[in-house]
């Protein structure tokens, strides 16, 4: 049995049966709106599977679509929540990218080998090589990937600037820090 790629199906079906209870129970009237996502996240995960490149834009619409969905249930601006979420994710994939390169335990529980085989790595299109395997790494490999991430932390840092309730600043602030943790101290 395969339990790394288990583990990450069982959380994935976990959080999205979660979302649509919620949304059900909360705001029936947004329906539609995770009908479309599940939709658009179904063609993002297709082309990744088919030409290997996109996994940031997946992760960016898995983390986007919750805070989204979240400002429009609080009044809040959708759109700024809705950037923050897709460099949150963009982040939460370059830190799972660097935790594999150095052989630590990445959050999907998952091995280079398994992000790489599974097409859930930002690494193939950050070092331009299609089709990368653990094996045949390039040197540089975890320095642009450190490099990468603590760029998405920055990017991500502004776009919770631009969110106008403080509140929501520290909260996702917290999070994004925690996402980053792995990549903040690190020294190539």
């Amino acid at each position: 049995m395969d339990w790394e790629s288990a583990t990450t199906v069982l959380a994935g079906d976990y959080l999205l049966g979660q979302a649509s209870r919620l949304i059900a129970e909360a705001a029936p009237d947004l329906s539609w709106s995770f009908s479309d996502w599940l939709g658009e996240l179904a063609a993002l995960r297709a082309t990744v599977v088919t030409t290997g490149a996109g996994a940031e834009a997946v992760f960016g619409s898995l983390f986007e679509f919750p805070l989204r969905v979240g400002a429009a249930l609080g009044g809040a601006d959708a759109e700024v929540f809705r950037t923050c979420g897709e460099v949150l994710g963009k982040l939460f994939l370059r830190a799972e990218d660097v935790l594999a390169l150095r052989g630590e335990r990445t959050r999907l529980d998952a091995t280079l080998t398994d992000l790489l085989d599974g097409r859930i790595s930002a690494l193939p299109e950050l070092l331009a090589v299609p089709g990368l395997k653990a094996e045949v790494l390039p040197p540089h490999a975890l320095p642009a990937a450190v490099e990468a991430a603590r760029k998405a932390f920055a990017e991500f840092a502004q776009a919770c600037d631009r969110l106008p309730d403080p509140a929501s600043r520290r909260l996702l602030g917290a999070v994004g820090a925690w996402v980053a943790a792995p990549v903040v101290e690190e020294v190539p």
